[in-house]
Order: C-alpha cells, then structure tokens, then sequence
C-alpha cells in the first residue's frame, strides 16, 4: 500500500482512538453505581461515537483510577472494516484537581491504552473513506487537557504491519491532534525490508498534516525526514546516509560502495514517490549525484535520472556491471528505469582524458545500456595511439562478444617495446571480434598497415586472470622491396612482455624459422633461414639468395650474439661472388665482420671489419 496512504489511515486511526477515549473520560461523571457501569458507558459511548462499542469489564483501581477491560470497536462499509481491539484502557485521576474542581472530567491526568490491536480490510481509499466518517458522526474531538499513551500499538493491513512501542496523542486544537512516535517500525509490500521510525507529526484531521519531523531508519540507510501534507500528498525534505555494501544486499542494482550522503525533496501522492532537487555524495569518491525520478507504488515501476559532472572511470563502469581497469574522470549520465526486480541502465559518459589497461586515450564517449544481467555497448569511441577506437557489443551472463575497430592508430606509441622507435609513425588500421567466455575470450580480425603494403589476419586467446595474457596467431602478407611475403608470429604476452614461440617468414620461395622473447630486460632471439631473396634488404645492385642461423640476446642495453650466413651465389655491383659465407658478431654496440668469404671470377676474397648498428635495430635491442 502508497507510504502516503499509510500516513493518512495512521493519522485516521490516532484521531479515532483519540475520540474514543476522550468520550470514555467524559463519560466517566454520568456513569451509574459501578455494577450497572459496564452497560451505560456501552450505551453512551455507542451512541456518541456513532459506531459498535464493547466492553467487556469496568473496575477502579486501588490508586482510584478508572480500567476499562476487552475494548471492542467495529467500523463497517460495503467495501472496508476496521476493527479495533485493546486489552485495556486505564484513566488515571489527579485527587487534589478532583478535590478541588467538583469536575471528573476535568481531573482526568492522563490515559493510558495498552496493546491495541487494529486489524484493516479493504482498499486504502475506502479505509478513508470510512475512518473520515467515523470521524465525522462522532463529532470531531474536543480540546483535550492530558495525553493519551498508547503502548505497543499493531495496525495490521493484509501483508502489511504499522507497530509502535508508544505513540503519544495530545490535543493542539478543535480537530487537532499532535502524535509522537517513539519508536515505530512499518513493514510495506514495496519494500524489501522494515523501516524504524521516531518523531512527531501534528494532524489537524485526517487529509491534512500540519507538520511532520521524523528519524527513519532502514538496512544500510539512516535519514531526517520534515515536511507537511494535504489530501493530494506528502511533502518531505530528506537528508541522510547510506552504506554501499549493505544497500547492495537489499537492492543488488545499487552499484557504488562505501558511504553516501544524500539529500532531497520527496513528493509522495496517490500513485507513488518523486524525487526532486536530490543529490547524493559518494563519501569513497567525493563524486556529486544530481537526482530526479519517481517511483510508482502501484505498478512497481521506477523512471530515475542521475547526473554528475565528474565521477571516476571505474564508478561509472559499476553502473554497467564492468569492473574493467579504467582510470581518469568522466562526467555522466544515468537513466534506471523499470520494475525494481528488472531494472534497466542506460549510461552515457565523456571523458577528457584517462587510461585503460594501461593505454592512454583521450576524448571518450559512450553509451552503454545494462539489462538482464547483460552490458550492451551500443557505442564507444576513443582517441588512442595517434588514432581513434570504436568499440560496440555486448559482455554478460560470463560472456562477451565486442567488436573493436582501431583506426590510425600509431604502432609506435603503444605501449608495447615490440613496435617502439622503429614504427613510431607507421599507422594501423583493424577490424577485432573479442568473443566466448569473458575469463578466456578468442579474439580474431584483420589489420592493414598502408604505408607498409601490409595487411593480415589475427587469431588469439586473451587469458583474463591475473597474468593478463595474450595467446595466439598473427598471420599477415605485405610486399617488402617489391617482394610479396607471408608472415606468421605464435607467441604470448601482454604489454611490454612477449614470448614469441615461432616467427615463420617466406618470400620468393625462401623462408625463415625464429623464436625468441621481447621483455623490458631482455631480449632474445634464435633460428634459422634459408633461400631468401636479398632484394627484401631493399639495396641497390645486391641481389641473390642467402641462408643462415641467428642468436642474439639483448640485456641492460648491451647486445651480443652471432649470425651466421651463406649464399652459393650473389651478385654485388654486377660481380658475381660464388661460395660465399660469413659471420657477424655483435659486440660493445658494433657489428663486427669475421672471416666473410667467397670467390671472384675464380680468385678468393675476404673481408674483415665492423660497423655501427642500425638505429632501428639498436633501438628493438
């Protein structure tokens, strides 16, 4: 049932009860000899109330006070009952006023009413409909001067509860009635958990609440509530706190952690519950919520908006159920609309600068949607490396299926030793698939290099524990010195760190076979090639083939390592050279040239000497 219903019934009843045992203490004077008590006050107080009264014993105690014992009130329409049930009622006296005032009604202290039982059947307006009539036909309530007590009061509307330790009624006026709460707890359908209330509210009748001050707490929430209302609704203004972590246990779509504070108008009417001018201040982050949406009671369904200039990267993300490594400040947008049980999000973010898995990028936009336990990247898009990354797909229910589309994106500034210096400007363009389990995805596509002629094919697993790393296939073909080649590179690794398990390469029938690893410590290099064309060397006036062996390993920027070589037959500036070979060692940054050999028209040749590394190769070493 509407919280706002609850609030109007409540100040009904408390009215009611109020009149009920007003008429009981000033029908105390005209009460008969003891023995016929029971009967007249029966009549009398049926009469004036208007409704069914019962009563099932009148006693005076030994202090002088009047207990009324097994009180009995029934309110009946076509559509709604009401019956209230109190185990007694007890009317203390003050002697001296007595004394002194001729006047029983006068010398009444206090009542006091002990377990109530009121148990409601019907629709909520029809329960008012009734209350304000029983209201009505008894006459309204006359100024009144002593409260009323009621201890341990339970209102009881079908799956739905009101208690309370004690509430307090005291006039204020004509019709007026101040209620003070002392420790109540409320029990709705629409909650999935009890709220503990305290405060006071002053009811002038049953449409209208002159004021209202309460303390409400909940599981994880804690809150000030102050406000008015009229027949159309309630009006609160809220300011409290909240705990992530315990908030999650109740609501599973709340997505922040740590403490909150929160503050805001609450308009409660007939269909359910506005926010208005809300904000909320993550106490983890620091990050400012805007809040505006509205609850209704009736269908279940909620239509919220929250806003925020700057939030972290990865608080958005717990919006959308991603816990990706994103660092930087974004601003956001954040739509949750739907039953509580199938809430949708629908998420849009910017963001100036920032890192993900470790890669600067720049100019973010997204728009993501999250619903069923799945993320829908509709749209994403970056500036990375020099160039941009647009991203869409879908990742949930321990799956993931992304498109990503890195366009112009400059090998040499990613943060990878494998393509730094030697291709700082060499441009890359692909088209990515990310699929299958989010721990153990596959990933495929195909990639370009224009300046390069170069264009290929991927084939990967992306292991997603701790390791981080990349395993798979790179295929690609390009043309090298206008030579076609076919190239293949096995490996795994991530980042800076790459274990190459083979590095296959042919072009004009001849071939290469390397395996080695790229570390930022070391780097290490060893295999074999045979028949390949030098022309690929791109040096005028060389041509014919060679075969060899490498192994090289790189350390704390010092190389050293041999490559062997032999060709049966080469040409250099027009001379034939036969049985040619030769090793070059590297050491102290040189290549150093030992025992090259060979033959020339029949006569030998040798050649001995160093040179220095070329930069791209010193640079990859």
């Amino acid at each position: 049932m509407p919280i706002r219903t609850w609030f109007r019934v409540a100040g009904a009843l408390a009215s009611i009860l109020a009149i009920s045992v007003t008429a009981i203490s000033f029908g105390l004077p005209r009460l008969a000899p003891l023995q016929h008590a029971k009967t007249v006050l029966v009549r009398q107080l049926s009469d004036s109330l208007g409704i069914p009264f019962e009563l099932q014993a009148v006693e005076v105690t030994s202090a002088g006070d009047v207990r009324l014992r097994g009180v009995q009130l029934t309110l009946e329409s076509a559509n709604a009952r009401a019956l209230v049930e109190i185990g007694d009622v007890t009317v203390d006296f003050s002697l001296w006023r007595l004394l002194r005032t001729q006047t029983v009604a006068e010398s009444v202290q206090a009542v006091r009413v002990h377990s109530p039982r009121i148990t409601l059947h019907g629709p909520g307006p029809e329960l008012l409909n009734l209350l304000s009539a029983a209201q009505t036909d008894s006459g309204g309530m006359p100024p009144l001067g002593f409260p009323i007590r009621i201890a341990d009061l339970r209102v009881i509307w079908g799956t739905e509860s009101w208690s309370e330790r004690l509430l307090t009624l005291e006039s204020v006026s004509p019709g007026g009635l101040r209620v003070f709460l002392r420790h109540s707890e409320l029990t709705l359908d629409a909650l999935p958990f009890s709220l503990q209330i305290r405060g006071q509210g002053l009811f002038m009748d049953a449409t209208r609440l002159e004021r209202l001050a309460l303390q409400v707490t909940a599981p994880a929430v804690q809150a000030d509530l102050t406000g008015h209302g009229d027949a159309s609704g309630l009006t609160l203004d809220v300011k409290g706190s909240c705990v992530g972590e315990h908030l999650r246990q109740i609501w599973p779509w709340w997505a922040l952690s740590g403490t909150g504070q929160f503050e805001g108008r609450l308009r409660v009417d007939t269909g359910g519950l506005s926010v208005q001018q809300g904000t909320f201040r993550s106490g983890q982050s620091q990050a400012i919520y805007g809040l505006a949406g509205r609850f209704d009671m009736i269908s279940g369904q909620l239509d919220t908006r929250i806003e925020s200039a700057q939030l972290p990267a990865e608080e958005a993300l717990a919006w959308a159920r991603l816990a990706w490594p994103w660092e930087g400040q974004v601003s956001g947008e954040l739509r949750i609309h739907g039953p509580l049980e199938r809430l949708v999000y629908e998420i849009s973010v910017a963001g100036r600068q920032g890192s993900a898995w470790g890669h600067s990028y720049t100019d973010l936009t997204a728009d993501v949607t999250f619903a069923d336990g799945i993320t829908t990247v509709e749209r994403a898009r970056m500036a990375v490396a020099g160039g941009w990354l647009t991203a869409r797909g879908h990742v949930g229910l321990g799956t993931m299926d992304l498109f990503i589309t890195p366009q112009g994106v400059r090998l040499g500034e990613l943060p990878w030793d494998l393509f730094s210096e030697a291709f700082s400007e060499t441009a890359l363009d692909a088209a990515l698939r990310v699929h299958g389990p989010v721990t153990d995805p596959e990933i495929v596509g195909t990639f370009v290099v224009p300046s390069l002629a170069l264009q290929g094919t991927v084939q990967a697993g992306y292991s997603a524990d701790p390791t981080s790393i990349l395993v798979g296939d790179v295929e690609f073909q390009g043309i090298l010195s206008d030579i076609p080649y076919t190239a293949r590179l096995s490996g795994s690794g991530w980042g800076p760190s790459w274990h190459l398990e083979r590095v296959s390469f042919s072009a004009s029938e001849g071939e290469a076979r390397l395996r080695g690893s790229v570390t930022p410590q070391q780097v290490c290099i060893e295999g074999r090639w045979s028949e390949l064309p030098l022309a690929l060397l791109g040096i005028a006036d060389i041509s014919g083939r060679i075969s060899g062996s490498v192994d090289v390993t790189a350390a704390q920027g010092r190389a050293e390592g041999t490559l062997r070589w032999e060709s049966p037959a080469l040409s250099v500036g027009g001379s034939p050279i036969q049985h040619a070979a030769g090793t070059v060692v590297l050491r102290g940054g040189r290549l150093h040239l030992e025992d090259w050999r060979g033959s020339v028209a029949g006569r030998p040749l040798q050649l001995e000497g160093s040179v220095p590394l070329l930069p791209p190769i010193a640079s990859f070493l």
